[in-house]
């Protein structure tokens, strides 16, 4: 087929559910008719009054105008039937997450859609080619899938089968730019791009909580302080349900055969288990009151009250000469508070010295085996991307002693020391490297370029950077040798870096 122009084209909307009214409502804003079709007539009909009550709450709010709002609602229609859709240019599918269902659906479409109209699955995890697999003319058929909610979501996943057309996926991408969005071409792959390299964000958050490095507050903490994330992994599978977000894992797990990087969090499935899916249930990590908000606001416990002069003097701070990261926020803040701490050049860039004992940024080694390497007590902090912004920063300790020694040191310079157990990688820079590392494998595998990655994981699921960005802000050839050791450390081949990610790393070397 042609590549055409489906700006002025009739779209219709099979599924009236949260996403397919997100659609319906998207294609209205755009100035497209829209004809809403569910099994259920009195479901299209309840969607279409609950938008209308949102835009009217808009309206008075102040964030839409009145005669907006009206134009919106005159171009939606409900379809008595199946069949009322044959004049549209475009007929976006979002039914339940069933191969069988949706395959017969398409075939339905395409029996009653004229020959140029396109048919797209808003699916997030079925393979396209296998939906048009019936079909006589699959080069029609394409993933475009939305992000809830999606009249607000910026990222649409223009996902082609083995048989779609180019002209097919050109002409998606220039509607989505007409939709104002921003549309990505990616592989029918499980998971797609967000899907598959959000896993770990989740993942990891898990596995802390599963390990019990830091309770579930002070987790969600620093990763949206230190990591600058909106919200923790926690808190947001809260805010999905843990049923949903479980599911997804499974299914990328179970297509992509069991594949190591995308195992599921049996902490998770016990969760599900017992019926606290986070929000909608009023219980899940966190407990809700009936507006759905925390009952107890997740905050870390406060750090020991700041040491006098004399106790920080004793400290006996250092610092080598080219300090870095939070060493270089931490050594500028003590001078500032009127200290003046010691220049020691045996201490390599990031290092400091504090109390006969060392602290070192997070390499992906835990304090133990730091402090057995140089047989000296150790501090390992997290990463975080601004230590003295955040004012937020998590440690392990391979002593009680430098623990409080560095709690009190914090507490002086203004920063909330968070103890963590003992684990190499720790919390923030260990989900940060994940997330890069399946990235990297998304980019192996061809699923997108990496540019599109960047932009799918930025405006899918409101990353702070993409990972790519985070790959060249943190040094790939830092982050391989962070996972070499995380996985050497743990016996976990979850965590070898990805061949991928070595290649950058040996080529941003080969250029230095």
């Amino acid at each position: 087929m042609a590549q055409i122009d489906l700006k002025d084209g009739v779209v219709g909307v099979v599924g009236a559910g949260t996403m397919g009214i997100g659609v319906a409502e998207t294609a209205a804003r755009a100035g497209h008719r829209v004809f809403l079709f569910d099994v259920s007539e009195s479901a299209a009909q309840t969607a279409l009054s609950a938008l209308a009550d949102r835009l009217d709450g808009r309206v008075a709010r102040g964030k839409i105008a009145r005669d907006d709002a009206d134009a919106i609602l005159s171009r939606l229609t409900c379809a008595p039937a199946l069949d009322a859709l044959a004049p549209c240019a475009l007929i976006v599918e979002a039914v339940v997450e069933d191969l069988k269902i949706k395959q017969d659906l398409f075939s339905s479409l395409e029996r009653l859609a004229g020959p140029d109209a396109i048919l797209a699955s808003n699916t997030s995890s079925i393979s396209i080619t296998a939906i048009a697999r019936p079909l006589e003319k699959p080069g029609r058929v394409a993933g475009l899938h939305f992000f809830n909610p999606a009249p607000v979501m910026k990222l649409v996943e223009v996902v082609p089968g083995l048989q779609t057309t180019q002209a097919t996926v050109r002409t998606l991408l220039g509607l989505c730019a007409h939709w104002e969005k921003v549309g990505v071409q990616a592989k029918s792959v499980p998971g797609f791009i967000v899907n598959r390299v959000a896993r770990p964000f989740y993942a990891e958050g898990f596995l802390a909580l599963e390990q019990g490095v830091a309770a579930p507050a002070q987790i969600d903490a620093l990763i949206e302080k230190s990591a600058g994330f909106r919200m923790g992994p926690l808190a947001l599978a809260d805010l999905i349900g843990h049923d949903v977000n479980a599911a997804v894992a499974q299914g990328v797990f179970d297509a992509c055969n069991g594949h190591t990087r995308f195992r599921p969090s049996l902490a998770q499935q016990e969760l599900v288990a017992a019926g606290r899916l986070g929000r909608k249930s009023g219980c899940g990590i966190y407990r809700y009151d009936g507006a759905g908000d925390p009952q107890t606001p997740p905050a870390p416990s406060l750090s020991p009250p700041p040491p006098p002069a004399a106790q920080i003097a004793a400290m006996a701070v250092r610092f080598s000469p080219a300090p870095t990261g939070a060493a270089l926020w931490c050594r500028d803040a003590l001078r500032k508070a009127g200290h003046a701490p010691e220049t020691d050049r045996d201490l390599a860039p990031g290092q400091w010295a504090l109390a006969g004992g060392v602290v070192s940024p997070n390499a992906g080694r835990s304090a133990l085996a730091l402090s057995t390497e140089i047989d000296k007590p150790c501090i390992v902090h997290d990463w975080a991307h601004d230590p003295g912004g955040s004012r937020l920063l998590g440690f392990s300790a391979s002593t009680p002693d430098m623990e409080q020694a560095f709690l009190a040191l914090l507490s002086a310079v203004g920063v909330e020391g968070v103890v963590l157990k003992d684990r190499p990688g720790l919390i923030a820079l260990r989900t940060i490297a994940m997330i890069v590392n399946a990235a990297c494998d998304a980019a192996r595998d061809e699923v997108a370029r990496e540019d599109d990655i960047d932009r799918a994981m930025r405006f899918g699921v409101n990353y702070p950077r993409g990972p790519f960005e985070w790959a060249d802000l943190i040094g790939p050839a830092f982050l391989t040798r962070a996972l070499s050791s995380i996985a050497e450390e743990t016996g976990d081949p979850i965590y070898l870096p990805s061949e991928y990610l070595r290649r950058r790393a040996a080529l941003s070397g080969a250029r230095m």
